[in-house]
């Protein structure tokens, strides 16, 4: 309906600037009381209220803007936490592979040959400027060495994936797996099986081993609960998003006990064993000694001088 504004009264409708003495006001005042009961029968029925337009709201503040999250200062420190699940101590290092330097390594590019021990892959880094945060050992070797089944360096294979199964050992104790990194610093633990299926093309580093210990939220269906069989054991497992938990057992493990602390304390819908009792954990950035050892492949977090990468937070 149109709206009609009258920016003055009607001279008729007018209010007299002053009360004049002895004036007769009875018409007036009978016409006004006419135009009040107008307004009101107008009131009663909504269309001073169309008229009028829509009702005034209460104008409502914007929300505040989304405080963006602070990134950690960069450190040069990475250590090893001790953590407990019932009666069981473990040793577990955190590593974000989008923000860190997450490598696999084998053998010296120049020399050609094998790092071997923690203590001499350090040396090595330092001598081109940059610097051992932390190592462990990767998958499973050969008597000579060798990785068992796939090993990519940098986006290179040296060792390529092996898919056979019902062969004697932990590596095949099916479902095994592969833990990778893809170029985007994504990281991923995939059964053999489905990685041989959706394998990425821009794997940078991937290391096969086996058992599985967590695949989808479940516990290997072959563990046993009530199992004797315990060592020290060391695994990777995936908590979301690119955040990683490697942890080393303080002490003798059954699978069962290792994949339940993936699972329930670390929160690592997938997981996957890497070795046994020669397992180590070298944290240099914290003052720790050089644990020894003797592998093929390592896994190692690095720093570079420059401050290109950075330790997580």
């Amino acid at each position: 309906m149109p709206r009609f504004i009258r920016t003055q009264p009607p001279r008729e409708f007018a209010l007299p600037a002053r009360r004049r003495r002895g004036r007769n006001l009875g018409p007036i005042f009978a016409l006004a009381l006419m135009l009040a009961g107008d307004v009101w029968l107008l009131l009663q029925s909504g269309i001073l209220d169309a008229w009028a337009g829509p009702p005034v709201t209460e104008e409502k503040p914007l929300p505040p803007p989304p405080v963006q999250p602070v990134q950690a200062a960069p450190s040069a420190v990475q250590d090893a936490t001790l953590v407990t699940f019932g009666d069981l101590d473990f040793h577990i290092v955190e590593v974000d592979s989008a923000r860190q330097d997450l490598r696999l390594f084998w053998k010296d590019a120049a020399s050609g040959e094998r790092y071997g021990r923690p203590g001499v892959l350090e040396a090595s880094l330092k001598r081109g400027g940059e610097t051992l945060l932390f190592a462990t050992n990767a998958g499973m070797f050969q008597p000579d060495y060798r990785p068992v089944g796939l090993h990519v360096e940098e986006g290179k294979e040296w060792s390529p994936l092996d898919e056979r199964s019902g062969l004697p050992g932990n590596f095949y104790l099916a479902p095994n797996g592969v833990f990778f990194v893809r170029a985007n610093g994504q990281p991923g633990i995939q059964t053999t099986d489905r990685f041989a299926r959706e394998r990425p093309a821009d794997i940078r580093l991937a290391t096969q081993s086996g058992p599985m210990l967590v695949v989808g939220g479940r516990i290997h269906d072959a563990f046993n609960p009530r199992s004797e069989s315990r060592f020290v054991r060391s695994g990777v497992g995936w908590k979301g998003g690119t955040r990683l938990v490697f942890a080393l057992s303080a002490e003798p493990v059954t699978f069962f006990e290792f994949a339940r602390f993936f699972l329930e304390k670390c929160g690592c819908p997938d997981a996957l064993y890497l070795d046994g009792a020669i397992s180590r954990f070298h944290v240099p950035s914290a003052g720790h000694p050089d644990p020894g050892g003797d592998f093929a492949g390592m896994l190692g977090v690095v720093l570079k001088e420059t401050g290109e990468k950075t330790s997580g937070g």
